[in-house]
């Protein structure tokens, strides 16, 4: 049988070469502001995809939280493509992402209050007689928006620009969120693909750009089942300075560097 590999997760799991409308899950444009697209460097998933003659696709989204980025790779998995193996790219907890509403009418002093109403409904009908991979879809005409990293975003918005981030928005996600939230939801989040993958047959590996946290590992070595395998790279590839306004941070000879060392830790045999 053929090897399907599929990436997920935050900038790090994207594609340099392309992108991933994270509405329709087709390919994306390229008018990010901050980060290049770069047509000549690969992905290390790529190469390694490459080297073993594995078909590889990528659902990364940029800024991504890990509720967003789950979602994407839920509902490519639940598509026609046989994957039979799983990258996920672990995320900052404290990122999370909003509903865009500038489709929606604006200087109306009723307008919040018709929408909750609306949503409610929508929510709760999609609950009792939607199937579940259509019910996780974003409604027509609604992008969600990638604020990133919550601390962060008190400054500046979700494409890095002077506009300052909604303070309604931080306030709501970081003031009025209970301490425990983000890790608990992050931990969910990935107890949910690993129980598809695992459901499917597919094998499955976390990963991520930054630092491997304890709180996340003590529950994968403890409380997970069925287990998965996990890689930590960047200790020892970091990102240079200008790695942040590279698609994926990474240059083509860097994410060769980042290849070489997971294959020394054993990535190959995960393929098998």
């Amino acid at each position: 049988m053929k090897t399907h590999l599929l990436v997920g997760g935050d900038s790090f799991a994207e594609f340099p070469r392309g992108t991933t409308d994270p509405r329709t899950l087709a390919p994306g444009r390229h008018d990010d502001l901050i980060r290049t697209w770069d047509r000549h460097t690969q992905h290390w998933c790529e190469q390694w995809a490459d080297l073993h003659n594995v078909n590889c696709h990528s659902v990364g989204w940029g800024g991504a939280d890990n509720t967003a980025a789950v979602n994407m790779v839920t509902r490519e998995l639940m598509g026609s493509t046989p994957y039979t193996h799983c990258v996920y790219f672990l995320t900052d907890p404290n990122r999370t992402y909003k509903r865009n509403t500038d489709h929606l009418r604006k200087g109306d002093r009723h307008f919040d209050k018709r929408d909750y109403v609306s949503r409610r409904w929508t929510i709760n009908y999609n609950w009792d007689h939607t199937e579940w991979s259509t019910a996780i879809e974003y409604p027509e005409g609604e992008m969600p928006l990638c604020m990133g990293n919550t601390a962060a975003n008190l400054q500046f918005n979700a494409i890095h620009s002077k506009k300052s981030a909604p303070w309604e928005w931080i306030k709501y996600s970081m003031n009025l969120t209970p301490t425990p939230q983000p890790i608990q939801n992050t931990v969910a989040q990935i107890a949910l693909l690993n129980s598809q993958c695992a459901a499917r047959g597919i094998k499955f590996m976390v990963t991520s750009g930054f630092t491997w946290p304890l709180a996340f590992e003590t529950w994968r070595q403890t409380e997970c089942y069925p287990q998965f395998e996990k890689f930590d790279f960047c200790k020892k590839v970091p990102v240079a300075g200008s790695g942040w306004k590279l698609r994926s941070h990474y240059t083509h000879q860097e994410h060769t560097q980042i290849l070489n060392y997971l294959e020394s830790q054993g990535l190959a045999a995960w393929l098998t």
